[in-house]
């Protein structure tokens, strides 16, 4: 017997959600190493004892793999190549199943403890309360009313992540730090600066939380969140005595 569309609608969700937990822990480790190197920095700018040291090779080194590290976690992220449901293949998949995704499947889905969904019994109350929050979750995600996803919404976010870190970053990434060529390295360090990764990165934070938005009942920011230790406690310490 062929299953209710509205079960397929969940099946859809439950794996975008998936996949969206997955993008969230490589975002916040991404974001979390990037304020390391910001706070890093912070502590040289603050220091002028330092200031002499600003060309040693030890803060190039830092300055260099941390750079690495976020486009290559970058890549990852938008390479279409990767066996996993990774952002850019998420929006993909998004894209060919929009209809998934409306006011109602978002009531259905962020609140199925409520037995009186299975028989339409929702009170008027109850139904004010539910669309009501579906509505603030789509205006969040829009920044206008809305009721639905599009084809070309979704396409609308492909495009800047396919203008920003796809064409840059991942060709990028391919030809100076993958395939290690040097004319290639030289040619497009020249105006490479550690500012557009962020902005990259700042990018990709973004188009998570509007469709964790979508997705979720509540918006999942991968932002100002605490560290777990405190890293710069080693620099309190002599390292050569």
């Amino acid at each position: 017997m062929r299953r209710r569309s509205s079960v397929l609608d969940f099946d859809k969700w439950n794996k975008w959600r998936r996949s969206l937990d997955r993008i969230r822990i490589a975002l916040d480790n991404l974001d979390g190493k990037r304020r390391i190197h910001c706070e890093f920095l912070d502590i040289l700018k603050k220091n002028k004892k330092l200031h002499r040291y600003s060309g040693h090779p030890f803060f190039e080194w830092t300055f260099k793999n941390c750079t690495v590290c976020l486009m290559i976690g970058i890549r990852r992220l938008v390479d279409l190549r990767s066996n996993e449901l990774n952002l850019y293949k998420l929006l993909l998949d998004i894209e060919e199943n929009t209809q998934h995704i409306t006011v109602d499947t978002y009531v259905r889905s962020c609140f199925p403890h409520d037995r009186n969904f299975s028989g339409n019994q929702l009170s008027e109350f109850r139904r004010a309360k539910y669309y009501g929050d579906a509505a603030k979750a789509f205006k969040e995600a829009f920044g206008r009313p809305r009721k639905t996803l599009t084809r070309r919404d979704v396409i609308r976010d492909k495009q800047i992540v396919e203008g920003f870190a796809k064409q840059y970053v991942e060709r990028f990434v391919s030809e100076c730090l993958v395939h290690f060529d040097k004319e290639s390295k030289r040619r497009r360090y020249e105006g490479f600066t550690i500012r557009m990764v962020h902005e990259c990165l700042d990018t990709l934070i973004q188009l998570h939380n509007k469709y964790a938005v979508l997705l979720r009942s509540k918006r999942l920011s991968v932002h100002k969140q605490t560290l777990v230790s405190l890293w710069d406690e080693v620099f309190r310490l002599p390292w050569i005595e």
